[in-house]
């Protein structure tokens, strides 16, 4: 990991703040394509690996901030379902060059497990759906939108698009859905990120084998309450550098970009774990 970020991590007040700022930075929007743009994962993934192995704690922080963390969904807003700030500080840039003014650029976190059921659970509000990219003919700013894009163009559709496919169509949608706005603020949001099935890390064959055929199955996370008492002691004692779960009240999840993809799995993400990519979500306001 480079030296400045080290520095960078020690000296802030707020390590997970710090951490999306070094993101932000390392996925470049200046790349010349979508498909370039979104080639810089590797990069992207390999400080997450340099930060687990030297910085361990920094899931411990993120673990805090998510179960401290409350949402607001206060309309305007529009949650774009598993839009993550790979496809966001894409995003920005595009509004900008479109003549958007974005107003403020940030981050919240999901919930955890990292999923839209988790999340919607949390959030307790109803949502006008903007579904398979249909907008309904009357579209009220007045309730909480949620569209379903980028997620299930990424992870429920036939064909599945790749990411960076995935991100232009999304792109599009929600276009037309702020020409629908009137003038004003709006606010856009994501309930949670997702990992690259092809970018997931590499485990030891005993680890992967306990962990597929005794916790997880083919997920991220699980239900505590689902596993047996033997299972969960092992996973508390494990030493620091291999405790690939974080167990939580309620839910266990993976840590990092641990994953054993399934035969015959089909898709090219996943999420419900606690990574960055997951967890630290956009927050982008625009005045229109």
């Amino acid at each position: 990991m480079r030296e400045e970020y080290i520095k960078r991590l020690v000296e802030c007040d707020n390590p997970v703040e710090e951490v999306w700022r070094i993101m932000v930075e390392l996925w470049d929007a200046r790349a010349p394509n979508h498909e370039e743009y979104f080639k810089q994962e590797d990069v992207v993934s390999e400080f997450e690996r340099e930060l687990y192995a030297t910085f361990f704690e920094i899931y411990d922080y993120l673990l805090e901030e998510i179960e401290k963390s409350r949402f607001e969904i206060e309309p305007p807003i529009i949650v774009m379902d598993g839009m993550s700030f790979r496809e966001a500080n894409l995003l920005v840039k595009d509004l900008k060059e479109k003549g958007i003014n974005v107003a403020e650029y940030s981050y919240r976190l999901s919930a955890l497990p990292s999923t839209t059921e988790r999340f919607r659970e949390k959030a307790g509000v109803k949502f006008v759906e903007v579904k398979s990219g249909k907008i309904p003919s009357e579209l009220s700013f007045d309730v909480p939108i949620w569209v379903s894009y980028p997620d299930e163009i990424l992870h429920h559709a036939a064909p599945i698009h790749p990411p960076h496919e995935a991100y232009e169509i999304t792109r599009q949608l929600l276009l037309k859905i702020l020409r629908n706005a009137k003038r004003g603020e709006i606010t856009i949001i994501s309930d949670h990120g997702y990992i690259l099935i092809d970018g997931v890390w590499p485990l030891a064959k005993d680890d992967r084998k306990f962990l597929k055929e005794r916790v997880f199955g083919s997920s991220r996370y699980v239900k505590v309450a689902e596993l047996e008492q033997s299972v969960l002691e092992k996973l508390r004692s494990l030493p620091k550098d291999l405790q690939y779960v974080a167990v939580g009240g309620d839910y266990c999840c993976v840590r990092g970009r641990y994953f054993w993809p399934i035969e015959g799995y089909g898709k090219v993400v996943v999420h419900g774990g606690l990574s960055l990519m997951e967890c630290i979500v956009p927050y982008i306001k625009v005045k229109l």
